[in-house]
């Protein structure tokens, strides 16, 4: 007996007692019997008790077995119980076609024996086992359905919602762009004119007030600048393209090179590392991963950079390392933080925008970034681009 079958019932059905006794003694040992010898009877039972299986005597008195199988196809606590009639009549073809067009299972004939009966009923318990499991996918089904289009109804209130916050940046953006933009240029301008055409009639302390205006006025411009690009990096389409970042890379370092032409850098850069990556926005990750490397080994009279690949737990890592200044690795987690810095302007100028943007630009391509690195031991920064062996979509979202 299988396991659907351990706490199976089956309700036999006759005005006979004698077939009565023969069935529950043949299925007793197997299943538990419950017995009825009306019509109105089985009915009651049925509703109460819910038994997996009911055997049907035909010919009863005062409502056969086809009025009976009629009334419990109307209750919708009985319509699923699945019923084998018992008829002394097989070989009556009518006989047969009527009760299976009402829904009965199967037929057996009277007087039944041991092995028949147990067949029947089992075929009877597995087709209600089946049903069972049937109409249990089915309602979990519909409530995975509903699930679902909730969620979906909420994913599209999100994405309006989104849709409304990228259109209020992109506001953002052009006021930044125009309207903040042109009052810091008249700034510094003005102040550059100051000191040009009134120098001789500013003592030293005016000329420097006017330097730190200039300097104040470049600085929130480069900011302004940094937050833009912060921006644009969040919208628009991302295309996935075959990228030779080692070409990129060595690129990025020619430019350096080319702005300070006295520094002395011994760089280190692994040929054919290739990517499936937007081209534009990881070149912006390289010239800041790259840069930052440059900018922190300024004061190492031997600096060294390295830009490479390695594979770990099956992904492809991509790293920039730098023997610089470094920095203290419990202020790790604000590192990506936008205008969070972990080393003086005045000792390493910048916006405290970079690393944000490369953030933000690298969980885009569905990869992550992290650091490793100690005070005066320079840093290396490893990132992933969410692609193995490059495959992915070409554009996405």
């Amino acid at each position: 007996m299988n396991q659907c079958e351990e706490k199976i019932s089956v309700l036999v059905v006759d005005d006979n007692p004698d077939n009565i006794e023969l069935a529950c003694q043949i299925l007793e040992d197997q299943y538990r019997v419950l017995t009825a010898s009306t019509g109105a009877n089985c009915l009651m039972l049925a509703k109460e008790r819910q038994p997996d299986v009911i055997l049907l005597d035909v010919m009863m008195p005062e409502m056969d077995g086809f009025e009976v199988l009629s009334a419990l196809h109307e209750n919708e606590a009985t319509r699923d119980i699945p019923v084998v009639f018992l008829t002394a009549h097989y070989k009556d073809s009518n006989h047969i076609v009527k009760g299976l067009n009402l829904g009965a299972l199967d037929y057996i004939t009277k007087p039944f024996e041991d092995e028949i009966l147990l067949a029947r009923v089992g075929v009877a318990v597995r087709v209600k086992c089946a049903e069972d499991a049937y109409r249990r996918q089915k309602r979990e089904l519909k409530e995975r359905v509903a699930e679902l289009l909730e969620a979906q109804e909420m994913l599209r209130a999100t994405n309006l919602e989104l849709d409304c916050a990228n259109k209020e940046l992109k506001a953002f953006s052009y006021s930044v762009s125009h309207d903040l933009r042109a009052p810091l240029h008249r700034i510094d301008g003005f102040s550059q004119v100051l000191l040009e055409e009134c120098a001789a009639q500013l003592d030293e302390q005016g000329k420097e007030c006017l330097q730190r205006v200039r300097r104040g006025a470049q600085h929130m411009g480069k900011l302004i600048d940094g937050l833009l690009k912060l921006s644009q990096v969040s919208s628009g389409t991302l295309t996935r393209q075959p990228v030779n970042l080692s070409d990129m890379a060595s690129t990025i370092i020619a430019q350096l090179f080319e702005i300070e032409p006295q520094r002395q850098v011994n760089v280190e850069l692994d040929e054919g590392v290739t990517a499936y990556v937007d081209e534009g926005l990881v070149h912006a990750v390289l010239t800041n991963l790259l840069g930052n490397a440059w900018k922190y080994t300024s004061k190492k009279d031997s600096a060294n950079i390295k830009f490479g690949q390695q594979q770990k737990d099956h992904m492809t890592v991509f790293y920039v390392s730098d023997n610089g200044a470094g920095f203290d690795m419990q202020y790790a987690k604000d590192l990506f933080s936008a205008f969070h810095r972990l080393h003086k302007e005045n000792e390493f100028p910048g916006t405290g925008i970079g690393l944000a943007t490369v953030q933000r630009i690298i969980h885009r391509h569905g990869g992550n970034i992290w650091a490793e690195s100690g005070v005066g031991k320079g840093a290396t920064f490893f990132f992933t681009l969410g692609c193995v062996d490059g495959l992915t979509n070409k554009t996405t979202n």
